[in-house]
């Protein structure tokens, strides 16, 4: 077969995902050497140049905001003065415990505690997203910014790299939604992650880079949108979020003139728009639209717009 750049960038990230450091060297030398012919392999360094690039702009945005003297380096400071590993340690277990029991009432006096010392919580939050069971990382990404605020985004650019599919969407949503700046910093990892052959993940990572107002991505999303052995909801979404990024005019005539199959993705996409006229035809196609499955998505999408879950 012929390698294309997009073939090519698939296959690093599937090693990527299953070796580390100089397994991965080796196993992309065993790959270039067994498979690929000499311009294939010229083309197989350019992506892991731009993967370099990447790993190199995303470590400097970490260690600029651990730089920062801003909250989170305050804070951390602070609780590092006033208490040692053994007691962050203690309350991260403390609270591990509570989220995997599923314990409800011990996870609202966790919540609690950390809201009352944020410094703290700083530390038990940065322990737990290094927690073995994805339960624990993925409960981190969803208090992590009500509890932290801006310094939040230390903790969610961390586990937008999680093992988990789950986790590493989940967090790349809230550090979106938090930290736009540090986000951008994802983007040619969404733009891999959209090629994904998992739907989830697909469709989250074209909703991210619809919410980013990444334009330099609407290729991408068009070749999907067109690509007739695509998953279905990858197609609906990638058509979706290229209307965000290419003709957000187009979405709110689509929704008055009820596209009844798109209706679920423009939804979405209309309340990443976030505009007065995208919000006006969401209440009113939750209200008025002709069948009941048309309304519900709208109100579903309506009341997170209005709860702020751009």
């Amino acid at each position: 077969m012929a390698w294309s750049r997009e073939d090519l960038d698939e296959r690093v990230e599937k090693l990527a995902g299953t070796h580390d450091g100089k397994d991965f060297v080796k196993a992309v030398s065993r790959f270039a050497e067994e498979e690929l012919e000499p311009d294939e392999r010229d083309l197989l360094g350019a992506v892991l140049l731009e993967r370099a690039e990447e790993e190199h702009a995303f470590q400097e945005a970490a260690r600029r905001r651990a730089r920062e003297p801003g909250w989170w380096r305050r804070t951390v400071r602070r609780v590092e003065d006033l208490v040692g590993d053994s007691d962050v340690g203690e309350r991260a277990g403390w609270a591990a415990a509570a989220v995997l029991d599923e314990d409800a009432e011990r996870i609202d006096a966790v919540v609690a505690e950390l809201r009352a010392d944020r410094g703290r919580a700083a530390r038990v939050l940065d322990r737990l997203s290094r927690h073995g069971d994805p339960t624990v990382r993925g409960w981190v990404v969803s208090v992590a910014r009500p509890v932290l605020d801006e310094g939040s985004s230390y903790v969610l650019m961390g586990l937008t790299r999680d093992g988990d599919r789950e986790v590493r969407d989940a967090a790349v949503a809230q550090l979106v939604a938090v930290d736009p700046d540090a986000a951008r910093r994802l983007i040619p990892a969404l733009r891999r992650r959209a090629r994904s052959e998992e739907p989830e993940e697909s469709v989250a990572a074209m909703w991210a880079l619809a919410r980013l107002r990444d334009t330099e991505s609407l290729p991408h999303l068009r070749q999907i949108a067109e690509a007739e052995d695509a998953d279905r909801s990858r197609r609906r979404a990638a058509e979706a979020a290229s209307l965000v990024l290419g003709d957000p005019q187009e979405i709110v005539e689509r929704m008055r003139a009820h596209d009844h199959d798109l209706m679920p993705a423009l939804a979405v996409a209309a309340r990443l728009l976030a505009t007065e006229e995208a919000r006006a035809v969401l209440a009113e196609r939750a209200e008025g639209a002709p069948d009941a499955e048309c309304r519900a998505v709208c109100r579903v999408e309506l009341q997170k717009l209005e709860e702020g879950g751009r």
